[in-house]
């Protein structure tokens, strides 16, 4: 196999603070923003991107330079050997890398060399790098990758990684298709929790002003999402994705994210809890310790999940058609003529015909349909008149009942099959009656707003209230009454509510409730009233 190393087309990864940009000069790849993955150090993090990115130009072995500003090193990446090394010095033998970047660890301390030469260049001598490099990056240089892994560090720092591939293109939409250039995720530079804090308004009834913790924020159009194990909040703040520790406040890791989000949701994806983003045509999964997953480009359809059920979630097509999460893809699923889609479970499409109450589990995108199942009415009841999907992904279904102007709301379980229905409540019907967009659902809580009915969903129980225009937190509602606020709880007890109050998003660790507040939208966990911990 010839050794040669061509020098044309160029690929340059370079970091721009925390940041590794990849593109290339015959634009045959769409740059991509790189971040190291948790515990990662600067170096691999450049060594995988040149890796794979003379892979998915179809190269074995590419030239490399190190660039900063005047200063330029010559390297070559070796994609089979997975390794990064200096173009003039006698080529290790394998595993090279491994044994280079111990080398650079026993020269600690001896020599004054770039972060550059510690990052970038496992096969140089630190001391010659050092004496090459010895003007502008000698002077911001560090002794030792941990000064490299800072966030102080990686912002000193403008290099970059010049990869000359000389090869045919073949290869490169596979590549940019399967996601390798998305952002990964980045360790925080320290565990410290989040300062406490006062909350500048009033606090929603229950709880103080006190927050055990506060974090400055500067989000638009999403609200944070809470893991499904209560540990995480997952935040979009500044143009990134953001995991709080849910007790502390602390910096957990963060990613850069590309465009302006859409949607943020935690939801299964595959069997698997995800932290999905949506971005306008894109969407892109992060596994809750901000692994980088998958991303899916669909077009504008998957902008937003349509329905979210706590368990999985589906995107609305126009004519019928929905785009779901299956194995390890957006996958077509059609729905039957005059059905909606009311969820999905582990690949299977769910549809509802509320007409005549029949259920199709569609698996596939055949043409031709299963055979539908009938949603067992309570007894009593009539003809099904709406169907909404609850937190846990069961179906909270309104019937007419055997008095006039009376309707049965109902709880029928879905998953893994068919159930009895759970009647919770019977109602006027101007009670129940409500679009699919004034439905409102709680997932953390368990809890569903249907116009002015209030549905525990876990308990099978349910309760009226005031109106129908307010918000759903903690487990509770929160609204107006008259001329006052009032928070009303799944059994029926009111109480006023500052007026001014923030809703809160969700509940806690430890009775504590997540709130927004201030012009920056910053998060605040506020202790129960009264307590201060």
């Amino acid at each position: 196999m010839s050794t040669a190393v061509p020098a044309w087309p160029i690929i340059s990864l370079r970091w721009e603070g925390e940041i590794l940009v990849v593109s290339d000069s015959d634009a045959a790849l769409d740059p991509r923003r790189v971040l190291p993955i948790p515990g990662e150090d600067p170096f691999e993090t450049s060594r995988r991107a040149a890796v794979k990115a003379c892979t998915a130009l179809g190269m074995e072995r590419a030239r490399v330079q190190g660039v900063d500003g005047d200063d330029v090193v010559s390297l070559i990446v070796d994609a089979r050997e997975g390794t990064l090394t200096e173009a003039h010095a006698p080529s290790a033998p394998a595993p090279a890398f491994d044994r280079a970047h111990s080398a650079l660890e026993d020269a600690r301390g001896r020599a004054e060399h770039s972060r550059f030469s510690r990052v970038l260049v496992p096969g140089l001598a630190a001391a010659s790098l050092g004496a090459r490099l010895s003007g502008r990056l000698g002077a911001r240089a560090a002794a030792g990758t941990a000064w490299a892994r800072t966030r102080k560090g990686r912002r000193a720092l403008t290099a970059a990684v010049v990869v000359a591939c000389a090869a045919a293109t073949a290869g490169v939409v596979g590549a940019r298709q399967a996601g390798w250039f998305a952002p990964t995720a980045q360790s925080a530079q320290a565990a410290a929790p989040a300062p406490a804090g006062q909350l500048p308004v009033y606090a929603p009834v229950g709880w103080g002003t006190f927050a055990s913790w506060t974090v400055p924020a500067s989000r638009t159009n999403v609200a944070p999402v809470l893991s499904p194990d209560g540990n995480r909040v997952i935040t979009v703040s500044s143009g990134r994705l953001e995991a709080l520790d849910a007790r502390t406040g602390a910096l957990v890791w963060s990613t850069a994210l590309e465009g302006s989000v859409s949607s943020l949701r935690v939801m299964a994806v595959d069997g698997e809890q995800k932290v999905v983003v949506a971005d306008g045509s894109k969407v892109r999964t992060f596994g809750l310790d901000g692994a980088p997953g998958t991303v899916f480009e669909a077009g504008d359809a998957t902008a937003r999940p349509v329905v979210d059920t706590g368990r999985e979630a589906f995107f609305s097509l126009p004519d019928q058609r929905a785009m779901i999460f299956t194995h390890g893809s957006l996958s077509l699923r059609r729905i039957p003529a005059g059905a909606v889609a009311v969820g999905v479970d582990r690949g299977t499409l769910l549809a509802v015909e509320v007409s005549t109450a029949r259920l199709w589990r569609i698996g596939s995108d055949a043409v031709q349909f299963p055979s539908p199942s009938t949603i067992p009415a309570p007894q009593g009841a009539t003809k099904l008149t709406a169907v909404y999907t609850a937190a846990d992904g069961s179906l909270v279904t309104v019937w007419d009942g055997p008095v006039k102007d009376r309707s049965v709301v109902a709880v029928v379980p879905v998953f893994p099959q068919l159930g009895a229905p759970t009647v919770v409540k019977e109602v006027a019907s101007s009670s129940a009656a409500s679009s699919t967009s004034a439905v409102v659902v709680d997932r953390y809580a368990g809890t569903v707003l249907v116009n002015r009915v209030l549905i525990d969903t876990a308990a099978g129980t349910a309760v009226e209230v005031p109106g129908s225009s307010g918000k759903l937190g903690a487990g509770f509602w929160w609204g107006s009454q008259g001329q006052a606020t009032v928070r009303v709880g799944t059994a029926g007890d009111t109480v006023n509510s500052p007026s001014d109050a923030p809703v809160p998003l969700f509940a806690l660790p430890d009775h504590r409730v997540l709130v927004e507040a201030g012009t920056d939208q910053s998060l605040y966990a506020l202790a129960p009233e009264g307590e201060k911990k």
